[in-house]
């Protein structure tokens, strides 16, 4: 420091200038800065620059009402689902006890059990599958029914189609067919009008099925036969199959593929359903036997070929 009078450089213990006498300045003394008001209701502050009043409280937040939505409609769809599972159970539950219950079907299974050729063909009939059919009666007491089943017998499986007539509350079998796992037709009744091979979707009984060819090109198992893939835009006429009553009722529809061995004149010689409802197959199989096609030549010679045609079924 220095002196106030004559600028003199003083030494900090002097208290009076050597030079002029004049007295020294001191430094004041010191005083610890005074500690702010602190009320019961302010928090404890730490470090520099805090704040002495309390922070705002942060507002409640505030939850998502999607999730909730999400959960309620997620609820209603399995209530509504399991419903109609328990519905549709039960309907068809009550359809087939109403339908096994009628007199005409209990008439159609009898003489399924009791036809001798029933049992030569399937052995001893150990079930019967979900009836698809149905019947009406007049006021005068007649009626007509029609029923189709699955069997399966002791000896082998099949299908039951029965027609049956009613007159004053009396119901008989006019005609009925079985038609075993293999395609083999066996009438049980007498089928002159053909009406229950018509139901199960052919005139007729099938033809022996075609051989099953290798998966790739070339020869296959049928002497002098080639391969030919799918056939349908080979085919110079492939008449429309008929939508048989028993699949109509059943609401059955889709693909079926026939797997066919044409002549060398271009005529179908065998035809058999590799795949498709089994209402729809015999419809299918009568259908591609009606198919023609161009003659197919090889090495300069007419051969025989082995393909597939394809028929879409869509209920109405």
């Amino acid at each position: 420091m220095n002196c106030t009078n004559c600028g003199n450089a003083l030494r900090s213990e002097l208290k009076f200038c050597p030079q002029c006498g004049t007295p020294a300045p001191q430094p004041a003394p010191y005083t610890p800065p005074a500690e702010p008001l602190r009320t019961s209701w302010e928090p404890q502050m730490h470090g520099r620059g805090a704040s002495p009043f309390p922070p705002a409280a942060a507002p409640p937040r505030r939850k998502s009402r999607a999730g909730k939505i999400l959960l309620v409609v997620f609820g209603v769809f399995l209530l509504l689902a399991g419903g109609a599972a328990v519905a549709v159970y039960y309907g068809v539950r009550y359809y087939s006890s109403s339908v096994k219950s009628s007199e005409p079907y209990r008439v159609a299974e009898k003489e399924l059990r009791e036809n001798p050729l029933a049992a030569g063909a399937l052995g001893d009939i150990r079930s019967t599958g979900f009836p698809i059919g149905s019947s009406g009666t007049e006021a005068d007491g007649s009626g007509h029914a029609v029923y189709a089943m699955s069997v399966e017998g002791t000896k082998d499986s099949g299908q039951y189609v029965a027609v049956l007539t009613g007159a004053a509350g009396e119901w008989k079998v006019k005609s009925a067919i079985l038609r075993k796992s293999n395609g083999e037709v066996v009438t049980l009744v007498g089928d002159s009008d053909g009406e229950a091979s018509k139901i199960a979707g052919e005139s007729g009984p099938p033809p022996p099925p075609a051989p099953p060819g290798p998966g790739g090109g070339g020869r296959v198992n049928v002497p002098g036969a080639i391969k030919g893939g799918a056939l349908d835009d080979e085919a110079t006429s492939k008449p429309d199959p008929t939508y048989p009553r028993v699949a109509q009722a059943a609401r059955a529809g889709g693909e079926v593929v026939v797997e066919v061995t044409v002549d060398e004149g271009g005529k179908v010689i065998m035809a058999s359903a590799v795949s498709g409802h089994p209402l729809l197959r015999a419809a299918a199989v009568a259908a591609a036997r009606q198919a023609e096609f161009e003659p197919t030549v090889s090495g300069g010679k007419p051969v025989k070929v082995v393909g597939t045609l394809t028929y879409e079924f869509a209920p109405q």
